[in-house]
């Protein structure tokens, strides 16, 4: 199916659309290129988010917690974590799974089980 087509499918039952549709019209709208580029710059607006707020740290007595900013981007970059599993055929138990394994390394490595 082409975009137009599935973007014109997709508007009429936009109620019915489910979050992995959307993530599918997404990466059809751009090349996975472009597409990596996109993920890339959220990262990137993510982290500039989070260095803002550390340098605010540096001086406490002006400091101010902006996490509407930080939640707009941790958003942006959730919605790209999807997209970037599409591009790479990754199933949800295979991230799991590696997830699962991270997490018990980081454990591990850190001597948290005691």
């Amino acid at each position: 199916m082409n975009f137009g087509k599935a973007l014109e499918e997709m508007q009429n039952r936009k109620s019915e659309i489910t979050f992995d549709d959307k993530v599918k019209l997404l990466l059809n709208s751009k090349s996975d290129t472009e597409n990596k580029v996109r993920i890339i710059e959220e990262l990137a607006e993510l982290q500039k988010e989070i260095a803002k707020d550390l340098r605010n740290h540096l001086t406490p007595e002006t400091r101010v917690i902006d996490t509407k900013n930080i939640l707009e981007e941790f958003a942006d970059v959730v919605i790209e974590l999807h997209m970037l599993k599409e591009i790479y055929n990754i199933s949800d138990s295979e991230l799991d799974k590696a997830i699962n394994e991270k997490m018990e390394k980081n454990m591990e490595r850190l001597n948290l089980y005691k």
